[in-house]
């Protein structure tokens, strides 16, 4: 029996189109690929060979030329000792973001030509961004070149430029600004690069006016600085940025991760809340947001940090009777010192600072709900009246989540207190919400430099809370701990259960590794031992979660 080939005739036309088509369009893909990169032309190696054969190396001729080498018209970030550019890129695509070109600082127009030399690792983005692989690009003019190399971090990426810096001399009186507010002012420009929406063309580039300052207490000491950034409108008024995503703000904190060897907790620990806060939607407690980013300043690059959505009025849609304060140590303040703060009408009394309202003619109604909490929770405790300013829900929320985290700086230190006043009602609701979450799952402060301040306490069984707030829920009153214990069965069930803990923490891992950026995080700070091992926190996560179990008699089969 003969096979009859032109019953299948049909078949076989459609396969062969379809391979010619395919393989068209990575031919010719490829070809158009070869030939321009970041709308630079590609030249080969040999092609590099024969134009730097004509001309004399020059490796100012950018500076000489009064040119900038720039991705979308902003100007790129150099790392001046290593000699490389960095350049944003998503890991959400396969093919490059953004147009480079090399630009006169006055006229935009340059008489500079810029290649991008043919490298095979252009054809393989992810590889080329983990790997760190550095690309070269020729720049050329009539008589001279200069190579100059690029490195593409998966990572957002932000530059600040200072122009001038200036002390803060504060002798009005205002005691927040001289004893918080003195440190030195940079004044400049920051550039933020996001490419990292995998969005495509949509290459996204905030650059503005900017003041900076080194922020942070224990930190400080760091020799990686954390910073505080403001964006600024052309008369020195602030001025509103969405940055990555995370929403409209004009201020702005990066923290340095220094002392956490995992570079984990953080952004772990905000999203767990943020978590929290989504699936209590009939509470006000919005957290802080964090994104991960690398940071250089004045042309050295700093590494890894996390760009922080701050909380403030607006993420808190405050009105003109609310209050923030931010407790900034884990000591309350003395009754006499509380007193002095507000006959002085001062707006801070450490280690407590009201960081909203600014404005106001007397502080003492705003000291008021403040004054009420420390009362009854520290000078005379009292947990019935304690129990009136809080919102149960909101305590009960953060007195899982701390336990959940393990967060043995945050019971009462690195939180934000929210007075809000009820309207139509005559006094105060207290909400808490966390922030800076560096010593959490295991990690515990010590006062030793030498290990940046941080070792770990193996011991998962640590309820960690402030007294009176313990005794509120120790005692169940008002039904207290019966409600923690229901709103713990509720989030254990989902996204407290082990497997999505683990994976948040993976997925912050994964992201650092696959951007390039913890490696070179770690080759710049060589002195710490930072490690792409999560094992040991994973496996504190399940003992914890295991222990918090039977405390809150959580009666579920969490996933694990």
């Amino acid at each position: 029996m003969c096979f009859d080939w032109r019953k299948y005739i049909h078949y076989i036309i459609v396969i062969i189109m379809t391979v010619l088509f395919v393989f068209g369009v990575w031919y010719f893909g490829i070809r158009a690929y070869s030939h321009t990169l970041f709308s630079l032309s590609v030249i080969s190696k040999q092609e590099v060979q024969k134009m730097i054969a004509e001309r004399k190396l020059n490796n100012n001729i950018l500076y000489q030329h009064g040119d900038i080498f720039t991705l979308n018209g902003a100007e790129l970030p150099k790392d001046a000792a290593a000699g490389l550019y960095y350049i944003s890129q998503s890991m959400k695509t396969s093919s490059w973001d953004g147009n480079l070109d090399v630009n006169d600082k006055k006229t935009g127009a340059s008489d500079l030509n810029a290649y991008f030399v043919k490298d095979d690792m252009a054809y393989q983005k992810k590889d080329a961004i983990k790997q760190n692989h550095h690309f070269s690009i020729l720049i050329t003019d009539q008589d001279s070149y200069q190579m100059i190399t690029v490195v593409m971090t998966g990572l957002p990426l932000i530059s600040l430029q200072t122009e001038y810096e200036q002390p803060q001399l504060n002798n009005s009186g205002d005691v927040d600004n001289y004893y918080y507010n003195s440190e030195t002012r940079f004044y400049g420009k920051a550039t933020v690069f996001n490419s990292a929406e995998g969005t495509g063309n949509d290459y996204r580039i905030v650059s503005d006016s900017a003041v900076y300052h080194y922020r942070g207490s224990t930190s400080a000491v760091y020799p990686k600085k954390g910073y505080a950034l403001k964006f600024l409108k052309k008369n020195g008024s602030n001025k509103k940025e969405n940055l990555l995503n995370m929403g409209k703000s004009s201020k702005w904190k990066l923290i340095s991760l220094y002392s956490d060897k995992s570079q984990i907790r953080d952004k772990t620990s905000l999203k767990l809340w943020k978590e929290i806060a989504d699936a209590s939607e009939d509470i006000p407690e919005t957290g802080a947001d964090m994104e991960y980013c690398e940071l250089i300043v004045d042309g050295s690059y700093q590494g890894l940090y996390g760009l922080i959505y701050p909380i403030n009025q607006h993420t808190q849609s405050l009105d003109n009777k609310d209050v923030i304060y931010k407790i900034i140590d884990g000591q309350a303040p003395g009754e006499s010192a509380f007193q002095y703060s507000m006959v002085n009408n001062y707006n801070v009394c450490y280690p407590i600072r009201m960081r909203y309202p600014k404005k106001y003619d007397n502080v003492v109604p705003y000291w008021d709900p403040m004054k009420f909490y420390l009362t009854n929770a520290y000078w005379r405790p009292n947990i019935g009246a304690l129990s009136t300013i809080l919102d149960m829900k909101n305590i009960s929320d953060f007195f899982i989540y701390i336990q959940v985290t393990a967060a043995a700086d945050n019971r009462f230190k690195n939180t934000y207190q929210i007075a809000r006043y009820e309207k139509g009602g005559s006094q105060y609701t207290m909400y808490t919400i966390p922030w800076d979450m560096n010593y959490t799952f295991g990690d515990v402060y010590v006062h030793d430099i030498s290990v940046e301040n941080t070792q770990t306490n193996p011991d998962t069984s640590v309820i960690y809370v402030e007294k009176s707030i313990n005794q509120i829920f120790s005692e169940n009153l008002n039904g207290a701990f019966k409600l923690a214990c229901s709103r713990y069965q509720q989030y254990r069930s989902s996204f407290l259960s082990d497997t999505s803990i683990k994976k948040l923490m993976e997925d912050n891992r994964d992201e650092l590794i696959e951007s390039g950026a913890f490696d070179r995080n770690q080759a710049l700070w060589s002195d710490v031992p930072y490690s792409k091992d999560i094992s040991k926190i994973e496996q504190y996560v399940e003992q914890r979660m295991t222990f918090l179990d039977k405390f809150f008699g959580y009666t579920g089969n969490a996933a694990r």
